[in-house]
């Protein structure tokens, strides 16, 4: 059987997951950063409105996580399998495609890219690990103060549209802005706070099991464990979640898909 010119990943038992050819990047260079540069802006990633695709001083996982991403990239947490030895490298990526390219292709062109230049290959599975449960903290379900319904409907910007414009006084609609100790958002739903707020910052799955639906606003501060200038005035991120927001992490055990690594390399020159 002769094989297509491309496959993008392998699934358990030897299945395929994609045989045809993906889009490439017209031009690519990647090389290792040795600056050793840390901190907050040292790294970059990102893909340009024209569908040029940057990274800075980022790790393998990085990259990895946004050629997989979905709706949200992928955590630390759901990429197995990175060798020791490349776990500590850092890269730059500059990669220059062919037309602008939609946002799943923009993808399908970082993961060709990965597979040509690392040999990177990959297959998904559900495993059982431990996770968090968000839940209301209060047994009356009283929510905090700084958590309310927010009057902006995000359906349309969920599905794809453009997000509406910021209000005077307001933060953008239908986003959620991250910083060291900070999770603010206006619009966006609990799921979302969960998934893809909590979940970084706790370095585990983040299961929403409040309830509540539709879409809030929020503004979360804490003092995170990692950050020795973070104002000691501030909570922790369990105490902050009671106190401003009226709920609360509890451990459990979820099933999480995880993309785990079955081949890759350092690098081929360019």
């Amino acid at each position: 059987m002769k094989w297509p010119a491309f496959v993008v990943a392998i699934v358990s038992g030897g299945t395929l997951l994609a045989q045809a050819e993906l889009p490439s990047f017209e031009a690519a260079s990647i090389k290792l950063n040795r600056s050793g540069a840390t901190g907050v802006g040292a790294t970059a990633l990102y893909f340009e409105q024209d569908g040029r695709f940057r990274a800075v001083n980022e790790p393998l996982w990085r990259l990895i996580a946004e050629a997989y991403r979905s709706n949200y990239q992928l955590r630390r947490f759901e990429i197995d399998g990175v060798p020791r030895s490349m776990d500590g490298d850092r890269f730059d990526v500059n990669a220059v495609p062919s037309g602008n390219p939609s946002f799943s292709g923009q993808r399908q062109m970082l993961q060709r890219l990965l597979a040509e230049r690392f040999k990177l290959a990959v297959h998904r599975e559900t495993r059982d690990m431990p996770v968090y449960a968000l839940v209301k903290a209060r047994a009356d379900g009283r929510l905090g103060e700084r958590l309310k319904p927010s009057e902006e409907d995000c359906s349309k910007v969920r599905a794809g549209g453009a997000a509406p414009p910021a209000k005077p006084g307001q933060p953008q609609p239908c986003m959620m802005i991250f910083g060291p100790g900070r999770l603010v958002s206006y619009g966006m739903t609990i799921t979302q706070l969960a998934e893809m707020g909590l979940a970084r910052s706790v370095l585990r799955p983040v299961i929403d099991r409040t309830e509540l639906t539709g879409g809030y606003t929020w503004t979360l501060e804490w003092a995170p464990d990692d950050n020795p200038d973070a104002d000691a005035n501030l909570p922790s991120l369990m105490t902050a979640l009671v106190e401003q927001l009226g709920l609360k992490l509890e451990p459990a055990r979820g099933s999480v898909e995880v993309l785990v690594i079955d081949h890759v390399e350092p690098p081929t020159p360019d």
